[in-house]
C-alpha cells in the first residue's frame, strides 16, 4: 500500500501536526454528544436565571400600573372637590366613592378625604385625599396622597 503525499505539504510537517487538524476536520460532520451536552447545559443554566428575573419584572411592572392607577383616581377626586362651590367643600358632604373600575383594579382599597377650614383671612380650605391598597402580600402599600387649597371667590357686587 502506497502512502498518501500531498503535494505542498512533507510527511515531516504532518508528522508535527500543523497541519494534522486542518486535514482531519476535512472529514469531520456533525456535532459530537459532548458539545450539545455542554449547550444544553448553558441553556438550562440561562433558563434557569432568566424566568425568575422575568417573574420579578412582570410583578414589578404590575405594582407600577397599579400606582399610577391610583394616583390618576385620586387626582379625579381631588379635582372633583375642588370644582365644587365654595359652600359644598364641606367634611359632611365630602362623601366619595371610589370608581367601580378602582374598587376591582385596587384590591381592599381605602379612600379617606380631609377637609380643613381656614377662618382667617383669606379665607381657604385644604382638602387631603389618601389612598391606600393591599399588596401581594396582604400588607397595604404606601398610600397615594395629594392635597389642594380651594379659596372662597369674592363676587363684585356693583
Amino acid at each position: 500500500m502506497k502512502n498518501y503525499r500531498h503535494p505542498m505539504i512533507s510527511h515531516s510537517t504532518l508528522r508535527r501536526g500543523l497541519f494534522a487538524s486542518a486535514i482531519a476536520s476535512r472529514y469531520r460532520s456533525g456535532f459530537t454528544i459532548t458539545e450539545i451536552l455542554i449547550a444544553g447545559l448553558l441553556l438550562g443554566t440561562v433558563t434557569v436565571t432568566v424566568i425568575p428575573l422575568i417573574q420579578v419584572v412582570a410583578g414589578e411592572r404590575s405594582a407600577a400600573q397599579r400606582r399610577q392607577f391610583a394616583i390618576e383616581e385620586v387626582e379625579n377626586i381631588l379635582e372633583e372637590l375642588t370644582l365644587r362651590d365654595w359652600e359644598e367643600v364641606t367634611a359632611e358632604t365630602a362623601t366619595i366613592e371610589l370608581s367601580e373600575t378602582a374598587q376591582d383594579y385596587l384590591p381592599n382599597a381605602e379612600l379617606e378625604v380631609g377637609i380643613n377650614d381656614n377662618s382667617d383671612s383669606p379665607a381657604s380650605k385644604r382638602i387631603d385625599v389618601s389612598l391606600k391598597w393591599k399588596g401581594r402580600n396582604g400588607t397595604f402599600l404606601a398610600p397615594v396622597r395629594l392635597s389642594a387649597w380651594v379659596f372662597e371667590r369674592k363676587t363684585d357686587e356693583t
